[in-house]
């Protein structure tokens, strides 16, 4: 089949894309660090290093288990099979730990800052509008910056999880004996993607969410301002904020990140499915 010699690849390609990419990340890295506060990476960093690190023992448990799955059902599994298992899901994984991690932290960078607007900002005061909007912008920036970076890896990453989906059901609809023989194993795969694939793209989708919440409050407060107090004195700042595109998370700018993105992901890949079962049966010969 086509996509299992295309799967070994994309590991690799993942892999490439990061070296490529370890300058410019390990500079939007720096840049995180001088726009978050200590405070901030004090509260909210003990949480994710539990996470990453959980996550990272979960990789290296991965593969051996996959391995004990094909023993339990009586497949004859050779040991040489672990280092397949380890290609195929240790740097797509490491790559999706990466890549939430940072988004894990730029999330709650935004929302930190809608509950400063919230409950700090005047518009009637320019010092406080200024510090905190240019404290702001700057993080608006690392999100951009984290999108020109990471979109066409995740993109990779996308496909690999989802040429792992389509394997499977492949698989069940062609083999009679996959409940014997594949059934615990494409659990345990599927399982890994949508856990994966779910919490990455929520904190993705969540990003932009946030940044256009921002930008209704400030619309609210203006809107507040100029009945309470006559014509609305704007400010420069406020202005940029207001003007500023939502910087949306993509997957290689095809694919946008929201909160029914795995669901549509998922739908089209069925009837990628159904539509490969239904021209392949059209082409079997009839006896």
């Amino acid at each position: 089949m086509f996509l299992d010699m295309v799967l070994p690849f994309l590991p690799c390609v993942l892999w490439m894309m990061m070296y490529n990419r370890k300058a410019s990340l390990k500079a939007f890295l720096t840049h995180l660090a001088k726009t978050m506060s200590a405070d901030f990476f004090v509260l909210h960093s003990r949480h994710l290093q539990y996470s990453i690190n959980s996550s990272l023992c979960l990789i290296l448990i991965y593969p051996p288990l996959l391995l004990v799955m094909k023993n339990v059902q009586g497949i004859d599994a050779r040991w040489t099979e672990i280092f397949r298992n380890l290609q195929e899901i240790v740097v797509p994984c490491i790559v999706t730990i990466t890549y939430t991690s940072i988004c894990y932290l730029l999330l709650n960078s935004i929302k930190s800052f809608k509950e400063l607007f919230r409950e700090k900002i005047d518009l009637f005061c320019p010092h406080t509008t200024k510090l905190l909007m240019k404290n702001y912008f700057d993080i608006v920036k690392g999100v951009e910056i984290f999108e020109n970076i990471f979109s066409n890896v995740v993109f990779i990453l996308v496909l690999h999880d989802f040429c792992i989906v389509t394997i499977i059901v492949m698989d069940l609809m062609y083999d009679d004996n996959w409940l014997a023989t594949l059934m615990l194993e494409a659990l345990t795969y599927l399982l890994l993607v949508f856990s994966t694939l779910g919490i990455l793209t929520t904190c993705a989708a969540n990003i932009s969410l946030e940044m256009q919440s921002i930008k209704t409050m400030f619309l609210d407060k203006m809107f507040a301002h100029t009945y309470e107090d006559g014509l609305l004195s704007y400010e420069k700042q406020l202005h940029l904020l207001l003007k500023r595109d939502i910087c949306y998370l993509t997957a290689g700018k095809m694919f946008y990140f929201d909160r029914g993105f795995l669901l549509k992901a998922l739908a089209t890949v069925f009837a990628e499915i159904v539509v490969i079962y239904q021209v392949g049966s059209l082409l079997k010969p009839k006896n």
